[in-house]
């Protein structure tokens, strides 16, 4: 029997990838009562065939199977639901585990997911991505169920409601939940309010300058399934929000490289943001102080720091600093260092 199920599938920009295999997937296919996942491989990404009948038998993989190429980590990897010998679940929950391999045909042995000292809930599916405009940064959009909550009893599925929450990751097993809220909520259609009708598909596309989009299922086992663009201002995922009263954070130390900084921010009319520059140890150092920040206020993707002294930073590069900003009536969302 060949593969079956939904394939997940990704252009490979492995340098050493095969010409013929420059389009790779997973799919799934039953064998006696259980599901396994094959490997495929297609140069055009229309006319494919299988490399590795199968890749996973250690299910279950009744989900998105999500495979790509980590260029940071210089190796394949597929995210999927936990592993079967906890059981279906982590904790007595759904969960998500990560698989490894350097060819795309032999993987190592799962490895589960952490979210810190967060409470578990059940994670069904993940929609796992790279951020490429943050190298080394992982993003996940897993689908949370809530099996208690049925709030249609002439729903003629099973019991729950789900929504979709946002999870970050700088080493792809090691997940930060510090925003435990929803990332998508189920909105007003009512068709959303039941047990897996929303899922975030992979991928996230820079759709202009200042906005990045991604794509979602909703309604899912309705009459009314859709599919629904999402869209968010570009690296907007969280921010850093101060009201009008104002507010300050210091970074940890960090070294840099590069010779200005950037920041993406949006403040009111009589809001600002305010940068101080500092040594390892929280002293600020001359001309990059508070007091020599202006006020920067508008609305940027990239607006590039200054102080009274100009926007140059040659000198700081490789060694250790703090930032201190000061917000007032402002989002930072994300900042850089350039070249």
């Amino acid at each position: 029997m060949g593969p079956s199920g939904v394939l997940g599938v990704f252009l490979d920009t492995n340098p050493d990838a095969k010409e013929e295999e420059r389009f790779k997937a997973v799919g799934i296919r039953r064998e006696d009562k259980e599901l396994v996942v094959v490997a495929l491989a297609s140069h055009d990404g229309k006319d494919w065939s299988v490399i590795q009948d199968p890749i996973l038998t250690e299910g279950p993989f009744d989900t998105r199977n999500i495979p790509f190429w980590d260029e940071v980590r210089g190796e394949y990897v597929i995210y999927t639901r936990a592993v079967a010998g906890e059981g279906s679940f982590i904790g007595g929950v759904r969960w998500i585990r990560r698989t490894t391999s350097k060819d795309f045909r032999n993987w190592t042995a799962f490895e589960s997911i952490t979210a810190g000292d967060t409470p578990f809930e059940h994670l069904y599916t993940n929609a796992c991505v790279p951020y490429e405009r943050a190298p080394g940064t992982y993003l996940m959009f897993p689908s949370r169920f809530v099996p208690e909550r049925t709030p249609d009893p002439d729903w003629y599925g099973g019991n729950g409601i789900s929504d979709i929450v946002f999870m970050s990751s700088r080493d792809g097993i090691n997940f930060d939940r510090s925003f435990m809220e929803a990332f998508v909520r189920p909105g007003p259609d009512k068709a959303n309010w039941h047990e897996r009708a929303i899922y975030m598909e992979r991928g996230i596309h820079q759709t202009s300058p200042t906005e990045i989009s991604l794509y979602g299922t909703e309604g899912l086992r309705t009459r009314s399934v859709k599919i629904r663009r999402y869209t968010v201002r570009t690296d907007g995922f969280v921010s850093v929000n101060a009201g009008a009263s104002g507010g300050e954070f210091t970074t940890y130390p960090m070294i840099f490289s590069g010779d200005s900084l950037e920041l993406n921010y949006s403040t009111s009319a009589v809001g600002s943001v305010k940068v101080e520059i500092q040594d390892a140890a929280g002293v600020a150092l001359p001309k990059y102080s508070l007091a020599d920040c202006p006020d920067h206020f508008g609305d940027k993707i990239e607006g590039k720091v200054r102080w009274h002294g100009g926007d140059s930073l040659i000198g700081l590069s490789g060694k250790p600093v703090r930032l201190r900003f000061a917000l007032t009536d402002a989002d930072l969302y994300a900042f850089r260092f350039r070249a």
